[in-house]
């Protein structure tokens, strides 16, 4: 099948065309078989492609010569930068909750010298090294999780993005899968090292893409997953 707007190939199940954007429903349609040495009105362009009667106005009912054709509606939706910010606020949040046991256990281990009036030797400092270290790897493994792990669900979107009415998908509009949700998360550290411009290009990019959707070739749209 075939996207009607830019004739590109349109893949198995696909909710929109990943080239042009292009919405078609998510309903299984059958293509129709054309009679013998009539062009196919699913083949790409300069393929046999003769333009497609359109019904007249007041006719009413449906044209038979785009029976059987994908149904088209308007564009996605792209969440906006706003949106997503919230969304990833709430998450943030969340994470910081589950993390806060595990955070006050080294920091009272750093501090505990202190509290003691023992002296502070370079075993300390060593000490603050390997907690700091410690504790930036425990919160690197649980966000990679976090986020890979919802992001390739079924609701394809972590508690922060559906509250705020977001989810992650593909280009076509389709779940993506876990190597790709975990090549997001690590993506998303380009982003943050490009003093944030990588989270702002969200604003100004066409379809409101960060730096790391692209990387993943990924979108951010408004709605539930299997909504037009």
């Amino acid at each position: 099948m075939f996207c009607t707007q830019c004739g590109q190939p349109l893949m198995q199940g696909a909710r929109f065309c990943a080239a042009c954007g292009l919405a078609v429903s998510a309903a299984p349609h059958a293509e129709a078989t054309p009679a013998a040495g009539e062009p196919s009105p699913y083949a790409p362009p300069g393929v046999g492609v003769y333009p497609l009667p359109v019904a007249s106005a007041g006719q009413g009912g449906t044209n038979p010569a785009v029976a059987g054709m994908p149904a088209h509606q308007g564009p996605p939706e792209y969440a906006g930068f706003w949106r997503r910010w919230w969304g990833l606020f709430v998450d943030r949040i969340i994470l910081g909750a589950l993390l806060l046991p595990v955070g006050l256990a080294l920091g009272l281990n750093v501090l505990w010298p202190f509290t003691t009036h023992e002296d502070i030797g370079p075993e300390w400092f060593t000490q603050v090294l390997f907690g700091s270290l410690s504790m930036w790897l425990i919160r690197s493994f649980a966000e990679w999780v976090y986020f890979a792990v919802f992001h390739s669900s079924s609701r394809q979107a972590t508690p922060g993005q559906i509250l705020l009415g977001v989810h992650v998908t593909g280009l076509d509009g389709g779940r993506i899968g876990l190597a790709r949700a975990s090549a997001r998360y690590f993506a998303s550290w380009i982003s943050a090292i490009t003093a944030g411009i990588g989270f702002i290009a969200g604003a100004f990019t066409e379809r409101r893409q960060t730096l790391h959707d692209m990387i993943a070739s990924t979108l951010v749209l408004r709605g539930r997953p299997g909504t037009p």
